[in-house]
């Protein structure tokens, strides 16, 4: 491993990149969540919302699912009080060590706290709700509208790459489409195919509305999940961007390799993977078109700690002529981004 982390680190093309490789690894190694929260202050986000925080005598979390979950058990440096949900199955019961309590318990007990808004779907409408009911909005801090900022540039951030013409774009996990809608802003509309990968079936229809609604053309959405191999697979579905291939899944999907749906006559020139932890298997099933086409890569590496050392290792092994770039794009642990670009 010693020589794996070593050639990383060499190839590595930036300070940036340096540091988010050591935070991820020093969490790899000791499972401190001090380092995905040193992780989230690379970002310009992450440093404001800890600055408004750390001027906060108390503070509360309104939203008690995965976002507010995740912002607790990031921001370690911080002593929240509790949950705020408007769903009365999870107020009374408790969440990561914290009580959930209702927005009217909330008003009465911590109306004068800094409140963060754990929500990326409804956060106009919660922070609408804070401010009706008479909360400053100096007491207000919308992390959720902080994640859709840094979304909007996710995947497309590269240091030192421009787009060229006849760019050809592989969506693996397109999800509603809206990142293939930002590849061809970022290519100016100068691209000969979109390769759209999703399994969840729920999706196809958001994806082609999406397409259609922006007025996207010559693009072909795919049914099946990335491997290394065709196979059939256990799926959990959430209808949203966290289903995923899981032993424990009660649904099967189709599965196959990158080089084998992809022609050898087409030039594959950027693949954009966020499949849930599947990427290590996805990219060992993309070895021709990443060694012979070279094509510029944007792979999440945060699903599974050792992500950031597998999955740069595994790219620098099927072709050494990429650099590697790190960038982060949450307030909280989790939407790290490897990029590779050909030297």
């Amino acid at each position: 491993m010693e020589m794996n982390i070593r050639k990383i680190w060499e190839n590595l093309g930036d300070e940036l990149s340096k540091e988010i490789f050591t935070n991820r690894f020093l969490y790899l190694s000791t499972g401190d969540a001090a380092f995905l929260q040193k992780t989230a202050l690379t970002t310009e986000y992450g440093r404001q919302m800890y600055s408004q925080m750390k001027k906060a005598e108390r503070l509360v979390i309104f939203g008690a699912g995965e976002w507010g979950h995740s912002i607790k058990e990031t921001y370690v440096d911080f002593d929240f009080r509790c949950f705020v949900d408007n769903d009365e199955k999870r107020t009374g019961s408790s969440r990561a060590g914290l009580p959930v309590i209702s927005f009217h318990e909330y008003l009465q007990s911590y109306k004068d706290a800094l409140v963060v808004i754990a929500s990326r779907i409804y956060n106009e409408e919660m922070e609408r709700q804070l401010i009706e009911n008479g909360i400053s909005k100096d007491n207000i801090l919308n992390a959720g509208k902080m994640l859709d900022e840094l979304s909007i540039v996710q995947y497309f951030d590269f240091p030192t790459h421009q787009s060229g013409q006849d760019e050809a774009f592989v969506d693996a996990g397109c999800l509603d489409g809206k990142t293939s809608v930002l590849f061809t802003k970022w290519c100016e509309n100068q691209y000969t195919k979109i390769y759209a990968f999703e399994p969840d079936i729920r999706n196809h229809a958001r994806c082609k509305k999406t397409f259609q609604d922006y007025g996207i053309e010559n693009y072909e959405i795919i049914g099946k999940g990335l491997w290394n191999q065709a196979d059939s697979l256990c799926f959990t579905t959430n209808n949203n961007g966290t289903s995923s291939i899981a032993e424990s899944g009660s649904e099967t999907i189709e599965v196959d390799s990158l080089d084998h749906m992809i022609s050898e006559n087409e030039k594959i020139t950027f693949i954009k993977m966020d499949i849930e932890g599947s990427e290590l298997n996805a990219l060992n099933g993309s070895r021709r078109i990443i060694g012979k086409d070279l094509p510029v890569l944007a792979v999440s590496v945060y699903h599974k700690p050792q992500d950031i050392i597998e999955i740069p290792d595994l790219v620098l092994r099927i072709n050494e002529e990429y650099t590697l770039y790190l960038r982060h794009y949450s307030i909280c642990g989790n939407e790290t981004v490897l990029y590779a670009i050909p030297r």
